[in-house]
């Protein structure tokens, strides 16, 4: 970064004049303290070259201009890239939102920005959110037979006996053809479990500054459920990551497990939701003026 400094009395205003030129990339730039904390008013002049990135990182905003002392005037030159920060991929729930890039949110100071021909002014891209877990499978149920003779033939009396909790009556079972038919055919119940849902796929990451935008990752499958059990479902895919100033996309529902024979499968879990864009700038009602000859991205604040 190279800071060329001048001081003169001149301008529409009649202030001391200070300009300011980026000519090398860098990060989280706060113009109030760069232009050396003043406290009287000043006119600032801030240059960006082209070529040159103003980027934002952690939670920090890319470019804050700062409180200056009432009645400044700054003036930011922008040839180069002012960008966000990226949403975070959504990897145990919510999506990340996207860094903001300008905050000219001061009062009692007037702020003109001149975006040139091929420059960008752009917010952070939101963070896809994770998808939801897969369902748990059905319960499934297998019986097990007894011999009419070994076991008793009679239900009330014979099964209980033989060790069976139940029976079967007025059919001969196919199971058992070649077999006379008893009054009833004692069996026993054996209970499995569904197979657990697959996991969830992790969400992409949004665009920003030194961070590339990625889709969401695909859930995993079920796993497979005991004898007669369902299946779980397949983990949802996360939401995809938002380009510079687009929000995320929310994960995806993970799928239903399949039914058992004794009972139905389990809804998937709901996705998580996205990241937000960042914005492009942000004001409020001050006096804050965009030229704009280039491209913005993100939303206006």
């Amino acid at each position: 970064m190279t800071g060329i400094i001048s001081a003169f009395v001149g301008g529409s205003y009649g202030l001391p004049t200070i300009t300011l030129t980026l000519s090398a990339t860098t990060t989280n730039y706060n113009l109030f303290t760069a232009a050396g904390s003043p406290t009287e008013a000043k006119n600032v002049i801030l240059n960006i070259n082209s070529g040159v990135t103003v980027g934002g990182t952690g939670s920090s905003t890319a470019l804050t201009v700062g409180q200056f002392p009432t009645g400044s005037t700054i003036t930011i030159n922008n040839s180069g890239n002012i960008d966000g920060f990226g949403g975070a991929a959504g990897t145990s729930g919510v999506g990340g939102n996207g860094g903001d890039a300008i905050n000219a949110n001061y009062a009692n100071q007037t702020v003109v920005i001149n975006n040139n021909s091929g420059a960008n002014i752009r917010g952070g891209g939101g963070g896809g959110g994770k998808g939801g877990a897969g369902g748990t499978g059905g319960q499934g149920q297998t019986k097990t037979y007894g011999n009419p003779g070994a076991d008793g033939p009679t239900c009330n009396a014979g099964c209980n006996n033989g060790g069976f909790s139940f029976c079967e009556t007025g059919h001969c079972l196919p199971q058992k053809s070649g077999v006379a038919c008893a009054s009833g055919w004692c069996y026993n119940l054996t209970t499995t479990s569904g197979g657990a849902g697959g996991a969830a796929g992790n969400g992409g990451a949004g665009q920003g500054y030194s961070q590339s935008q990625s889709n969401g990752l695909s859930g995993s499958a079920g796993a497979a459920g005991g004898t007669n059990a369902g299946t779980g479902g397949t983990g949802g895919t996360g939401g995809n990551g938002g380009t510079f100033g687009n929000s995320g996309t929310a994960g995806a529902t993970g799928s239903t497990g399949a039914n058992g024979n004794a009972g139905s499968g389990v809804a998937g879990s709901s996705g998580s939701t996205f990241g937000t864009a960042g914005r492009y700038l942000v004001k409020g009602s001050n006096s804050v003026t965009l030229n704009n000859n280039g491209t913005v991205a993100g939303g206006l604040a």
